[in-house]
């Protein structure tokens, strides 16, 4: 162990990536595929299938300045006000357009990159461009329909339920040129 073939860095995502969520799972903590973000204090959730543009959609929010919470399992633990994200592995995993895209918008502040053997995925490393979050954060919204072609048309539209004005439909779009983001919970 491990297999001779296997090299270390390997050997790591796949723990921290596949073993470590299904273990957490088995022991009853709620562990969703996801990616999370750091918006005002809170964590904005992206829950989809794999290859939806959970990471990207992610990774374009880190681009504008907001702390990335985890990428691809992100652990919830209860509290007194609801759900806390807790922050994973200092990393992204994206696919070979998505990476093109994050390193034409980088250029030569592009962090480092890890090829993933088992995967089509590159492992990018945090640092100064793409910052992560180090601290546990409460749920704010959670976008768990994310459509099959969100990666080919990066556009994301939702219906967000507000509380005391109805429903308010709202349009994220995040590969585009001057993109801001607000929020007013």
């Amino acid at each position: 162990w491990p297999l001779p073939q296997l090299d270390p860095a390997t050997c790591q995502l796949l723990f921290l990536n596949n073993v470590m969520p299904m273990a957490l799972s088995r022991q009853g903590r709620l562990v969703l595929h996801a990616s999370a973000v750091e918006i005002d204090g809170a964590a904005l959730v992206f829950v989809g299938l794999s290859g939806r543009g959970k990471s990207t959609l992610a990774t374009s929010f880190a681009l504008l300045g907001h702390a990335l919470v985890v990428d691809d399992g992100l652990l919830l633990e209860p509290s007194a006000g609801g759900w806390m994200a807790l922050p994973g592995e200092a990393a992204v995993r994206l696919r070979s357009d998505s990476q093109a895209w994050l390193d034409a918008r980088l250029g030569d502040h592009a962090p480092a990159t890890t090829a993933v053997h088992y995967t089509d995925k590159t492992r990018v490393a945090a640092g100064p461009a793409l910052r992560f979050s180090q601290s546990p954060l409460p749920v704010r919204a959670v976008f768990d329909r994310l459509p099959p072609n969100l990666r080919a048309r990066p556009t994301l539209s939702v219906t967000v339920q507000a509380q005391n004005a109805g429903t308010v439909p709202a349009r994220l779009s995040y590969l585009t040129p001057n993109l801001g983001w607000t929020a007013d919970y």
